[in-house]
This record gives structure tokens, C-alpha cells and sequence, in this order.
């Protein structure tokens, strides 16, 4: 924004100030602070050695396989060594739940459910994919979108 040198002036360190006052008291809606917080709502994770950042909004679902992750993106995938209970935990705050012991789904590319018996629904995400939401887990789910 400014600087100041030493020794400093006080006609200089109020310009200063209401230099700072005017730049915050500006509009926020510019380009800058809008990639600044599409960068920030971004995950990072470490796969084949690199870190990758990654919009949650790219996330379909996740599965677990072992101590290993699935994740599905839009038309590709990506392996991870980690626990799904520590990837839920990063992506929770995200809209991401738990739907079986092994699937995570990002519930804003979920389109719609249909019981299926026993207790389970198929749920069916934007891209077609359907997985299924295990009587265990459909309190929590339900309770998400208030449909108790």
C-alpha cells in the first residue's frame, strides 16, 4: 500500500493512513480478490509425489480401498494414500458425507435418491453415477437436507 522511512514524518503517516483507509473502504468485487478465493477454497493433497490443489466442486465422490482413496473427479481419477475417515475430515466443511463405510459423495452433484429396498437408497450424482446410501449412514444423510 505505502511505506514510510525513518525518521518519520506525521504529515507522512497520516497520508499514509488515509491512503490505507481509502484502498480498504473500495468495492471487493475485483477480479483479483475472486481468484484469491477460488486459490483458498481449494484442497491440497499430496498424490504420486506432488502436491495437487483441487477444487471440491471438481469431486464427485470418494472411495476407500484399504488405506487408499479413490477420488473421482470430472472424467478423471485420482489415487491417494490416505484413510477415507482423513480425507472426510478435510472434506466435510466442503459439503461432503458420508453415504457408506466406504463412500463419501459431494452432496451438491448429488440429483436425486430412490429407496432400494432394505433400508438403502440409489443415489444418483449429476454425472449418472449412482452408489448407495447404507441404512447406517441415512439418519445422518437425511438429517443433512431435513428430511427427517
Amino acid at each position: 500500500m505505502d511505506y514510510l522511512l525513518k525518521p518519520v514524518d506525521p504529515l507522512r503517516f497520516q497520508a499514509a493512513l488515509q491512503h490505507l483507509r481509502a484502498s480498504h473502504a473500495r468495492p471487493t468485487g475485483n477480479a483479483l480478490q475472486g481468484r484469491l478465493a477460488r486459490f483458498l477454497d481449494r484442497i491440497l493433497l499430496k498424490v504420486d509425489g506432488e502436491i495437487v490443489f483441487l477444487d471440491p466442486d471438481e469431486i464427485g465422490w470418494v472411495e476407500a480401498a484399504g488405506n487408499y482413496v479413490d477420488i473421482h473427479l470430472r472424467g478423471q481419477r485420482k489415487f491417494l494414500r490416505e484413510t477415507l475417515s482423513a480425507l472426510e475430515r478435510k472434506l466435510t466443511p466442503y459439503g461432503f458425507l458420508r453415504i457408506s463405510r466406504s463412500v463419501l459423495v459431494n452432496s451438491s452433484r448429488t440429483k436425486t435418491m430412490k429407496p432400494a429396498g432394505c433400508g438403502e437408497y440409489a443415489i444418483h450424482l449429476l454425472d449418472a453415477t449412482e452408489l448407495t446410501l447404507s441404512r447406517g449412514y441415512r439418519e445422518a444423510f437425511f438429517e443433512r437436507f431435513n428430511l427427517c
